[in-house]
């Protein structure tokens, strides 16, 4: 096995599912570890998430690392008491002048590994798919505006004018949404509260209301909102971005 050289071509891209582009914000530490040349000890090095699919990632990690197609790796995230460890094998690994960029292929030992993945990925997915949406003002008292994304995402703003500060929003991310509001007249200065609740896919049907969210599940919602939050796509409007973030 050759050891790729600055500016070789990566080797075909082996991943078929779908990659979503990670923002710098995503707030997730990342870490892959990489064996030495023995294959004996094992060394972290501190990454950058670049994409993640279903079924792997593509990083970038300091230049002095040194990866070769298929050898072993393990890809670490971790946010508070969130700890994920994913082994795999390196697709393709290059370096440039300032750092290497790396694609992992991942080998999930168990399901729940695999599940406890998902938690990752479907935020990241729902901010990076969100795009805008022509939306009609006929009979709205607020000027709204709207982006939809895959897993059921829509995320609504409210002005008072079109080119007003945004007054409030509602974010339904699959199972869970969040909405935040502020009533008219309101001061313009205050820090918007959130409010979680059951997403498009949970709502009751019928006259009934919502029943209010278990601790388990405000906070599963509210890791869901942070995650996509911090990794909303470049077509919802820098404002809109900023807010959402500032609320995480």
């Amino acid at each position: 096995m050759q050891n790729p050289a600055k500016g070789t071509e990566p080797s075909p891209d082996r991943r078929r599912k779908a990659r979503y582009a990670i923002s710098p914000s995503f707030p997730l530490k990342v870490v892959l570890a990489l064996p030495d040349e023995d294959g004996d000890s094992w060394k972290d090095w501190s990454a950058t998430l670049v994409d993640l699919s279903a079924t792997g990632a593509h990083v970038e990690v300091s230049m002095a690392a040194v990866a070769y197609p298929e050898s072993h790796c393990r890809l670490k995230l971790s946010l508070g008491t969130f700890k994920l460890e994913i082994p795999g094998t390196i697709a393709h690994f290059i370096c440039s002048a300032r750092l290497a960029v790396g694609g992992m292929q991942f080998s999930f030992p168990s399901q729940g590994i695999e599940k406890t993945y998902h938690k990752v990925l479907e935020p990241a997915i729902i901010g990076a798919t969100l795009a805008p949406v022509e939306v009609s003002q006929e009979n709205s008292v607020r000027y709204r505006e709207e982006y939809v994304g895959k897993l059921s995402a829509r995320l609504a703003i409210w002005r008072e004018r079109r080119e007003s500060p945004v007054v409030g929003f509602d974010f339904r991310m699959n199972r869970y949404g969040v909405e935040a509001d502020r009533e008219p007249g309101g001061d313009a200065s205050a820090r918007l509260a959130l409010k979680f609740k059951l997403g498009a896919a949970e709502e009751t049907t019928g006259s009934g209301s919502q029943p209010p969210l278990t601790g388990v599940q405000i906070q599963e919602a509210r890791w869901l909102y942070r995650l996509a939050a911090s990794n909303l796509s470049a077509a919802v409007a820098p404002e809109v971005r900023k807010l959402l973030l500032s609320l995480v």
